[in-house]
């Protein structure tokens, strides 16, 4: 897992109250190019920042982590905020889930290896309980049932 991808220090940061954390939430990030090459990655990442704590007055970027995935079997995993603060990814879940943003194809098996592989440590870490619960939201329901049904045909967490 990579964490190179030049993000700016946080501005604060605030511990989850549920640890290890229940929930995942699962979102697709639609506002980035189709087009992005896994070689503009970082600046997507620090455009993402940016934007989140400039525009938008957040402490940091929104999600725990994050999955850039491309159609070249290119896929990235980078760390937002990482396993133990409090994000702004979902209303409702911010304070006792970890938020995974997926870039581009989420489709891609090695883009749901990557996503299995980075909750797997989470559990591993106890960061995640075993049984955790996917959770979705309207923008991103195609992302979500996709998962689900990944996860309910792969039981080997």
């Amino acid at each position: 897992m990579d964490s190179s991808w030049n993000a700016r220090p946080y501005i604060t940061g605030t511990n989850l109250t549920t640890f290890p954390v229940k929930h995942i939430v699962i979102r697709q990030l639609r506002d980035f190019n189709s087009s992005i090459h896994q070689s503009n990655y970082i600046k997507t990442t620090t455009d993402l920042q940016d934007g989140q704590m400039d525009e938008r007055r957040w402490a940091d970027i929104g999600y725990s982590f994050f999955i850039c995935g491309d159609n070249n079997d290119a896929q990235q995993v980078y760390r937002g905020r990482g396993w133990k603060y409090v994000g702004a990814h979902c209303l409702g879940y911010n304070f006792k889930s970890l938020g995974i943003g997926i870039i581009r194809n989420y489709t891609n098996i090695k883009c749901l290896n990557a996503f299995k592989s980075l909750i797997q440590c989470g559990i591993t870490q106890n960061d995640i309980v075993k049984n955790f619960t996917l959770v979705g939201d309207l923008e991103s329901i195609d992302i979500y049932e996709y998962y689900l049904k990944y996860f309910k045909n792969n039981t080997d967490l």
